[in-house]
């Protein structure tokens, strides 16, 4: 079982950039050696608080 880690405000900045990138969930949750979910649900408060953008690249 893995144990939390807080988020840093560089985790933040990564996953924020990795997404805006268009890198999927798994490979930043890999880069910040967390779960996927963990790296979700992150993204979601943090698109709460309306710090950055976590758009989903649009279907087509």
């Amino acid at each position: 079982m893995r144990r939390r880690k807080a988020w840093t405000k560089q985790d933040e900045a990564k996953l924020l950039e990795m997404r805006a990138a268009g890198a999927p969930w798994e490979a930043i949750a890999e880069s910040l050696d967390r779960t996927k979910m963990s790296v979700e649900v992150r993204a979601a408060e943090i698109k709460r608080r309306g710090a950055g953008t976590t758009r989903e690249p649009e279907a087509g």
